[in-house]
């Protein structure tokens, strides 16, 4: 069965220093502390799924694709896809094919109904309207289902509105091959995966304080192509 894998942390947790190569760490030197923070994060959390699950002592080497998505150097190794918000961190891998995934936490922002005319359809505005105190939560899950969709083939926020969805359906639109999307509401974030459609099994885990990571059962909302 064709699986993909998640992990999701904190910049908190303490990942042993020896997962990330001298490398990593002087790209690092050169970061802003937020942004250094989010940098060694996620790819720490990274290298602890691939070490933990594909045998790497360290995390691989990476380099741009073709698209500007983060790929590792070695074609046998698997597809992943990396997202930060605040202090949240989230990780996908996926051996089977492009992957994207996406976290935000869940807050309000002041722009959010401009944001929402400007990039979402009339019938997800509608839909937002009729979600009362739930906009916050509403907004973030539409938001996280586009930004997975379009990091999934190396897209950028500025595609926003080429991807629809249909939240009364559970369906979306989009001019990329994305086969299915995945989304999961937690009390903090929300969660969204765009995954191969051979894919039928997520195995989630999560990093504790010292970077362990331990398996959790998300309650996972699919959404189907449309078209």
């Amino acid at each position: 069965m064709s699986r993909c894998l998640i992990a999701t942390g904190s910049v908190s947790s303490r990942f042993a220093p020896d997962l990330l190569p001298q490398s990593v760490w002087q790209q690092a030197a050169a970061m802003g502390e937020r942004r250094r923070e989010s940098f060694l994060g996620g790819r720490a959390l990274l290298a602890r799924l691939m070490r933990d699950h594909f045998g790497c002592a360290q995390l691989p080497d990476i380099q741009p694709s073709a698209t500007g998505k983060p790929a590792f150097y070695d074609p046998t190794l698997p597809h992943f896809s990396l997202s930060h918000s605040h202090q949240q961190l989230l990780v996908a891998v996926c051996p089977s094919g492009e992957v994207g995934c996406d976290i935000e936490r869940l807050r309000p922002r002041a722009s959010m109904p401009e944001l929402a005319r400007e990039v979402f359809s009339n019938l997800e505005n509608q839909w937002l309207l009729e979600q009362g105190e739930q906009l916050a939560e509403a907004f973030w899950q539409l938001w996280t289902l586009r930004e997975a969709c379009l990091k999934q083939q190396g897209g950028s926020v500025w595609q926003m509105a080429s991807v629809t969805i249909d939240p009364l359906r559970h369906q979306f639109s989009a001019p990329v091959v994305v086969g299915q999307l995945v989304s999961w509401m937690t009390a903090e974030a929300a969660i969204a995966l765009a995954l191969p459609t051979t894919v039928k099994q997520v195995d989630a885990f999560t990093a504790d304080q010292s970077g362990q990571l331990a398996p959790s059962s998300p309650a996972w909302l699919p959404f189907s192509r449309a078209d």
